[in-house]
């Protein structure tokens, strides 16, 4: 999608085009482009909306209003992940209740399951079916087989209780949609692979109202707090939620303090550079370096190439084999395989070099750099890493 907007009261600015959901790399540089047309404040809806393309033809409708930038891109990022079905329900609905407000689509769109919405006539065992699921949520396939699905399809055209949209026949179901964006904190939604979770904490619930993802650019950051912070007017807590890959567990469901984020958000930009296949080896030198801190879990990540890492291996005829049959440094007639002492190779390997054996596998230190943490870091890493000390 694309929405043009401008500053309704001073058009001579000019106008911005933004594309949602939009690009966590560009969404800084978008909001100074805003900012520069004195407009896409967090909590205002001050975004003339020129023009939107590219989007779900109901969405039309929010030409000529004002908006909310931040708004529009939730509601982007929900309905960025919908199914054809479930997108039908949204415009259906959309037209049935004559919304014109970001506000209300959002608090429509965690519904939209819920709601049947007709746009093939032709077979009545899927309307059936569809009709069943969405007032049922999960059925099994056995108990779907023992209903008459035709006939509640044939029953519920008869009935008269739908609406006639552009969008096809809507019927509500009688779901009661709830205000769960308040024009506060967004409700939590994963719409996006992150490497840590971070839960905005209430001072006065100690409960979840809002949810980071990082990494996250800093305007990201500022923003979800401010929008937090306008109605609590106290301060809050974050509490991480979830890591991938894995690190210390002394990091989940771990409470820290505001100023703290950015630096779990280096982190998390570190460990966001990480193939998945380095997964296994950055856990193995996380846990062999004792890393704890944010800023020591980044230098693992950034400076990962200076590990050694063998997968799996429990001793020296497993590292010994690894090296001279997997590494790629030789060449080996699989017929002389039995004549190797692998076990020797991999004690005189191991002899000159600084690692251990873990749950992963081996994992050693090869770095020049033999001071790998500062002096301060090292006091609480250093003797569980020989190499490094």
């Amino acid at each position: 999608m694309k929405v043009i907007v401008s500053n309704h009261s001073q058009p001579i600015y000019g106008q911005v085009t933004v594309p949602l959901p939009i690009p966590d790399e560009e969404y800084d540089h978008v909001i100074e482009l805003l900012e520069a047309l004195e407009i896409g404040d967090f909590r205002a809806w001050d975004c003339h909306v020129d023009e939107i393309s590219d989007c779900p033809p109901v969405l039309k409708r929010l030409e000529g209003t004002q908006i909310n930038i931040d708004e529009l891109d939730y509601l982007a990022k929900r309905l960025d992940s919908f199914t054809p079905k479930e997108l039908a329900a949204f415009q259906g609905m959309v037209e049935k209740m004559d919304y014109t407000e970001v506000f209300d689509m959002i608090n429509l769109s965690f519904y939209c399951g819920e709601i049947t919405v007709i746009t093939d006539f032709s077979d009545l065992t899927a309307i059936g079916r569809n009709h069943v699921l969405a007032q049922q949520g999960a059925v099994s396939v056995e108990e779907l087989e023992k209903m008459d699905l035709a006939g509640i399809g044939k029953d519920l055209i008869a009935s008269g209780k739908g609406t006639v949209t552009p969008y096809g026949i809507v019927f509500d179901n009688d779901v009661d949609i709830l205000t769960l964006y308040n024009c506060e904190a967004f409700p939590d939604y994963h719409y996006k692979a992150s490497i840590i979770d971070v839960a905005v904490v209430s001072p006065y619930t100690y409960t979840a109202t809002t949810a980071l993802y990082l990494p996250a650019s800093q305007k990201q950051i500022e923003r979800t707090f401010q929008r937090f912070l306008q109605f609590e007017r106290d301060d809050f807590q974050l509490c991480i939620e979830n890591v991938e890959p894995p690190v210390p567990e002394a990091w989940r469901e771990k409470l820290f303090e505001q100023s703290e984020i950015y630096n779990y958000n280096d982190a998390a930009a570190a460990m966001a550079r990480l193939e998945e296949s380095q997964y296994g080896k950055f856990t193995a030198a996380v846990r062999y370096t004792g890393a704890e801190s944010p800023a020591q879990i980044q230098k693992v990540a950034e400076n990962l190439d200076m590990f050694e890492f063998i997968p799996g291996a429990q001793d020296a005829e497993d590292v010994g084999r690894h090296l001279i049959l997997e590494s790629g440094h030789f060449e080996v007639d699989p017929n002389l395989e039995d004549y190797i002492d692998f076990e020797a190779y991999g004690r005189d390997h191991l002899r000159y070099g600084e690692g251990e054996f873990g749950p992963y596998g081996y994992v050693g230190y090869t770095g020049d750099e033999r001071l790998f943490f500062s002096a301060e870091e090292q006091q609480a890493v250093g003797p569980q890493m020989g190499g490094m000390t």
